[in-house]
C-alpha cells in the first residue's frame, strides 16, 4: 500500500508496513497506538535535553513554561487531530510509565 524506492537506477518499488510523512508515521493497518507512542517518546527524549534549563536559576518559571510548550507539548501533539481514540487496557496507558 505504501511506496519506498529501492534504489535510484531501478525504478522498483517495494511494499513497507510503516513510513514516516510529513513527521508522522503512517502504518499499513492505520492503527494510531504507534503513532502515539513515537510522539510519547519523542516529547520524553526533548524534556530529557531540556533538563538543564530547569535547573537554571537565571531563568524565570515563565521561560522555562515557554520552552516546556514550544519544545515538549508542540512534538508531543503534532498531528494529534488525526489520531484515532481507542479503549485500552489500563497497563497500555501513557500515564503507567
Amino acid at each position: 500500500m505504501y511506496l519506498n524506492i529501492v534504489g535510484n537506477d531501478t525504478g522498483v518499488l517495494k511494499s513497507v508496513p510503516e513510513c514516516v510523512y510529513l513527521g508522522s508515521l503512517v502504518t499499513m493497518d492505520n492503527d494510531c497506538s504507534a503513532e502515539i507512542n513515537r510522539s510519547i517518546n519523542l516529547a520524553s527524549q526533548r524534556l530529557g535535553m531540556l533538563k538543564t534549563f530547569w535547573s537554571c536559576s537565571e531563568l524565570t518559571i515563565r521561560t522555562k513554561i515557554d520552552l516546556l510548550v514550544a519544545c515538549v507539548f508542540s512534538s508531543l501533539l503534532y498531528a494529534a487531530e488525526t489520531w484515532t481514540v481507542k479503549s485500552q487496557t489500563p497497563d497500555n496507558t501513557w500515564h503507567s510509565r
